[in-house]
C-alpha cells in the first residue's frame, strides 16, 4: 500500500519524543508499504536526512517561512484555532502537499498530531488516520495551572481551543490513535473509545545494560528545552537534592539531553552535571544508579522512562507519568509526588544496591514484554487497517 506520512518536524535526529515515535513507526511501515514522507520544517539548520531517505520511497521537506510565524500567531488571537495548529499552518503549502499526495497515488494518509491535520482534513477521497499521540488539551491545562500572568492566560485559552479542536477534527479521519488509555480518557470526545491505543515503544536490543562503571547516583534525561523537563530538572536540584546531601555528601546527579535551556545550564555544579547532547544517550543511563523523573506537567508516555527501564534502572517518577503505563504494578516504577516521597525512595535505593539491580531487571523484563517497538507497531498496523478491537 502507498502511504503518505505527514509530520510537523523532520523526524531526525531523535532528540524529541514525537520524532522518536514517528521514526520507529516509519521504519516499521516501510518494510511492507511504500512510504512518502512529507515533513514540515521551520528550522534553517542543515539536517542529515540520509537515514530517512533510505527508509522511504519519497521524502519531501516543506519549508515554513519562520518570519511569518509571529504573524500567524497574532492573527490566531482573533480566531478559534489552537495556536499550535496556526503555528504550523502555512496555507501556500497546502496545495503543494495535496499535489504531492495526488502524484504519489496514495491510498492512505497518516497524519501525526493535530498540528498537521489542517493540511489534509478535507481530502475525503483518501483513507486517513490521525495520531493524536498525547492529550494536548490536558497538557495545556496543566501548564495553565502552574503558569503565571500572560503565560497562564495563554495556556488557559489554548486548553479550551485544543479541547474543542481535538473533538472537531475527529470526524475528518477514518482511524485514530493515541499513546495511552490515560490520554484517551482525557480527550473530550464522545466517541473516544474508538481511538486505538498505540503506545510508545523502546528498542530493547539497543537500550540494555552496558555494565559501565557507575559515575552518577541519579540521572534525569530528555529534551532539556522542553518546559516540563526544565521544571523537573529544577525540582530535582533545588528541592530534592538538598534533602539528600546530609546523608549522602558525595551524591551526584546527571541531567542529560539535548538543548539545555539557560535555566538548566545554571543548575550545573560540582555535584550536578549538565551534559547537553550526547551522541550515545545509553551512556547516561548505564553510568547511573537510579532514574528519577519528577514530571508534574505534560502528557503522554515518557520515552525516557522506557529507555531507563530497558537499561535496567530502577525508576522513580510521579503518578502522572506512571499512569500512562498499563499494568504498571508488574514493573518497579516507584511513584512519588512530594519532596518527601522522592527523597525517601532515592534513599532506599542508595542504601540498597541489591534492590537497584533486582528492580532494574524487573523493569527490563516489563518493557520487553509490553513495550518493544515490535509490539507497539503491531497495534499501529491494526489501527491503520481499521481492525482494532
Amino acid at each position: 500500500m502507498k502511504i503518505v506520512v505527514l509530520t510537523s518536524r523532520i523526524p531526525y535526529p531523535l532528540e524529541k519524543g514525537d520524532k522518536l515515535r514517528i521514526f520507529h513507526q516509519i521504519k516499521h511501515l516501510s518494510q511492507k508499504h511504500e512510504i512518502c514522507l512529507i515533513c514540515l520544517n521551520e528550522s534553517a539548520e542543515k539536517i542529515d536526512i540520509s537515514v530517512l531517505q533510505e527508509m522511504v520511497s519519497e521524502l519531501h521537506i516543506i519549508q515554513l517561512a519562520k518570519w511569518k510565524i509571529p504573524f500567524r500567531m497574532f492573527f490566531a488571537l482573533f480566531h478559534k484555532q489552537p495556536f499550535q495548529v496556526a503555528y504550523f499552518l502555512e496555507l501556500k503549502n497546502k496545495q503543494k502537499i495535496e499535489t504531492t499526495i495526488q502524484d504519489f497515488k496514495a491510498k492512505h494518509i497518516y497524519c501525526q498530531l493535530i498540528r498537521t491535520s489542517e493540511y489534509v482534513k478535507d481530502l475525503f477521497q483518501f483513507e486517513k488516520t490521525i495520531d493524536y499521540m498525547d492529550a494536548f488539551s490536558a497538557a495545556a491545562m496543566r501548564r495553565a495551572a502552574v503558569g503565571k500572568g500572560v503565560r497562564k492566560l495563554f495556556w488557559k485559552i489554548e486548553n479550551e481551543r485544543v479541547k474543542k479542536y481535538e473533538r472537531s477534527i475527529f470526524d475528518y479521519f477514518n482511524n485514530h490513535s493515541i499513546i495511552s488509555l490515560q490520554d484517551r480518557n482525557l480527550l473530550a470526545i464522545p466517541s473516544n473509545k474508538k481511538i486505538d491505543i498505540v503506545p510508545n515503544g523502546v528498542d530493547t536490543s539497543y537500550f540494555n545494560n552496558l555494565n559501565l562503571p557507575k559515575k552518577h547516583d541519579i540521572v534525569f534525561a530528555g529534551n532539556m528545552n522542553y518546559p516540563p523537563n526544565i521544571a523537573a530538572a529544577i525540582f530535582l536540584v533545588e528541592e530534592i537534592l538538598p534533602k539528600l546531601i546530609a546523608q549522602f555528601p558525595e551524591i551526584t546527579l546527571l541531567i542529560a539531553g539535548a538543548n539545555p535551556s539557560p535555566e538548566v545550564l545554571n543548575l550545573a555544579s560540582a555535584r550536578v552535571t549538565v551534559s547537553g547532547w550526547m551522541s550515545d544517550i545509553r551512556q547516561a543511563y548505564c553510568e547511573s544508579r537510579i532514574f528519577v523523573a519528577p514530571m508534574f506537567i505534560g502528557a503522554g508516555m515518557q520515552n525516557k522512562i522506557l529507555e531507563a527501564m530497558s537499561s535496567e534502572l530502577p525508576v522513580i517518577t510521579t503518578s502522572l507519568a506512571a499512569e500512562a503505563f498499563s499494568e504498571k504494578n508488574q514493573s518497579k516504577i516507584i511513584e512519588a509526588n512530594t519532596v518527601f516521597e522522592f527523597t525517601k525512595a532515592i534513599q532506599y535505593y542508595l542504601l540498597n544496591e541489591a534492590s537497584q539491580h533486582s528492580d532494574g531487571k524487573i523493569n527490563r523484563s516489563y518493557v520487553e514484554e509490553k513495550y518493544s517497538w515490535n509490539i507497539s507497531n503491531k497495534k499501529l498496523d491494526l489501527c491503520l487497517s481499521n481492525q482494532s478491537s
